[in-house]
């Protein structure tokens, strides 16, 4: 999408791309780890063109789990990757398959 969803959960985060309906489309979804990564070197802060996508430099919700109540995030300040607690908030963009 164009702009976060703001920050939330990894529940919710999930449940919100799944419902979502911006720019007159339904079939959003949270970005595995792997997708949130190429977005990261693609259009964020470690793209050749500069953050294109206007994220914030913060941590970003993947849909990848890393085991029970774990799921991996990506530090849009440096691309790094880490897991956390699913109930911890993160920040969300969602993203359409292409």
């Amino acid at each position: 999408d164009l702009q976060d969803l703001g920050e939330m959960n990894w529940y919710d985060a999930m449940v919100a791309a799944e419902g979502a309906t911006s720019q007159g489309y339904t079939d959003w979804y949270l970005p595995s780890l792997e997708e949130l990564e190429l977005m990261y070197n693609t259009i964020g802060q470690g793209s050749p063109e500069g953050n294109i996508g206007g994220f914030e430099n913060n941590w970003y919700c993947s849909s990848s789990e890393y085991i029970n109540n774990f799921a991996w995030f990506v530090y849009f300040y440096d691309g790094d990757t880490s897991y956390g607690y699913k109930s911890d908030p993160r920040l969300v963009r969602i993203i359409r398959a292409f």
